[in-house]
């Protein structure tokens, strides 16, 4: 005697029957869990996905701003480069039509503006690296035209320093053997000439010219 043979109204079909069912609703179960573990393993998945994406965009974002904040300073020092050194030019030209001026005074000084001293300033002009193009003509102009009036004194006869026209010892020096070969040029040295450029010699603080 078996133990389905000691139970009331228990079969050996029944037991097989419902042994039958626990399987299905096992595997049924099994699925239900695989499925919830499937759909709980891509949601992380899509989370982490999310999380990185989040932390690349956050990241591109922040060269960006470190790219954009190094273009600006770049700019800025740029800006400041070429400000210095317009300043630079404006200033270096300024003491190059100083020049120009003492040197228009000097060869006017004897109460004569010869060929010779007019074509040497001409040339020191034309030639001068450090005088833009259309300061050379407004320059070029005044010289060939300029008359020793009351205006002329007002803009030419002035006592300049020597930072008004050099900053280097050789600058200076250099300008200073500019102006006495200006005295020479027409072969002869006026007393007038002659004192204006001991004036200018004193005014500048450069050594007593070598004549």
């Amino acid at each position: 005697m078996g133990l389905l043979d000691i139970i009331p109204g228990v079969s050996e079909g029944k037991v097989v029957a419902s042994g039958v069912t626990g399987l299905a609703i096992g595997a049924t179960v099994n699925s239900i869990f695989s499925k919830r573990k499937r759909k709980k393993a891509i949601i992380e998945i899509k989370n982490k996905h999310a999380k990185e994406l989040a932390e690349q965009k956050e990241k591109t974002a922040k060269s960006q701003k470190e790219l954009h904040a190094i273009k600006k300073q770049n700019a800025k020092e740029e800006n400041e480069r070429n400000a210095k050194k317009q300043k630079e030019e404006n200033e270096q030209e300024q003491r190059e039509i100083n020049k120009i001026a003492i040197m228009t005074q000097l060869a006017f000084s004897d109460g004569a503006f010869c060929e010779k001293e007019q074509l040497f300033i001409y040339k020191y002009i034309i030639f001068n690296p450090d005088v833009r193009s259309e300061k050379k003509l407004r320059l070029l102009r005044d010289l060939f035209t300029v008359k020793k009036t009351k205006e002329f004194f007002k803009i030419y006869e002035k006592h300049f320093s020597s930072d008004a026209i050099g900053t280097t010892d050789s600058e200076l020096k250099e300008f200073s053997s500019t102006l006495i070969e200006l005295m020479r040029v027409d072969g002869k040295i006026d007393k007038k000439e002659l004192s204006y450029l001991k004036k200018v010699f004193k005014s500048c603080g450069l050594p007593k010219p070598n004549l």
